[in-house]
């Protein structure tokens, strides 16, 4: 993710949810320069099994990305709400 795990003092926390009185947003930060990961964000509506990936038009309506430091980048994706709760989570794969 491109912080320091000694360090109490990371700037920008891994994932955030915002509103702005019309829209919801998770954001997601992440290295500028992770090429060696796939990362992906699942969502469900319980804790079981039930995880699948985001889709656009499904879950989500854009993903704006934008630099938040020189080698951080945000994901921000503006969600579509619907579900009375829902749960994400973010994953990643190691590229060989």
């Amino acid at each position: 993710m491109g912080y320091d795990p000694n360090s109490a003092w990371n700037d920008f926390p891994s994932q955030t949810f915002s509103n702005d009185g019309t829209d919801t947003f998770l954001a997601i930060n992440q290295r500028s320069n992770a090429f060696d990961l796939s990362i992906f964000v699942q969502t469900s509506t319980s804790l079981d099994d039930s995880w699948v990936e985001l889709s656009e038009g499904i879950h989500y309506t854009a993903v704006i990305s934008t630099p938040v430091s020189s080698n951080r980048i945000q994901q921000k994706f503006s969600l579509i709400a619907g579900d009375p709760k829902r749960f994400y989570r973010q994953g990643f794969v190691i590229k060989p």
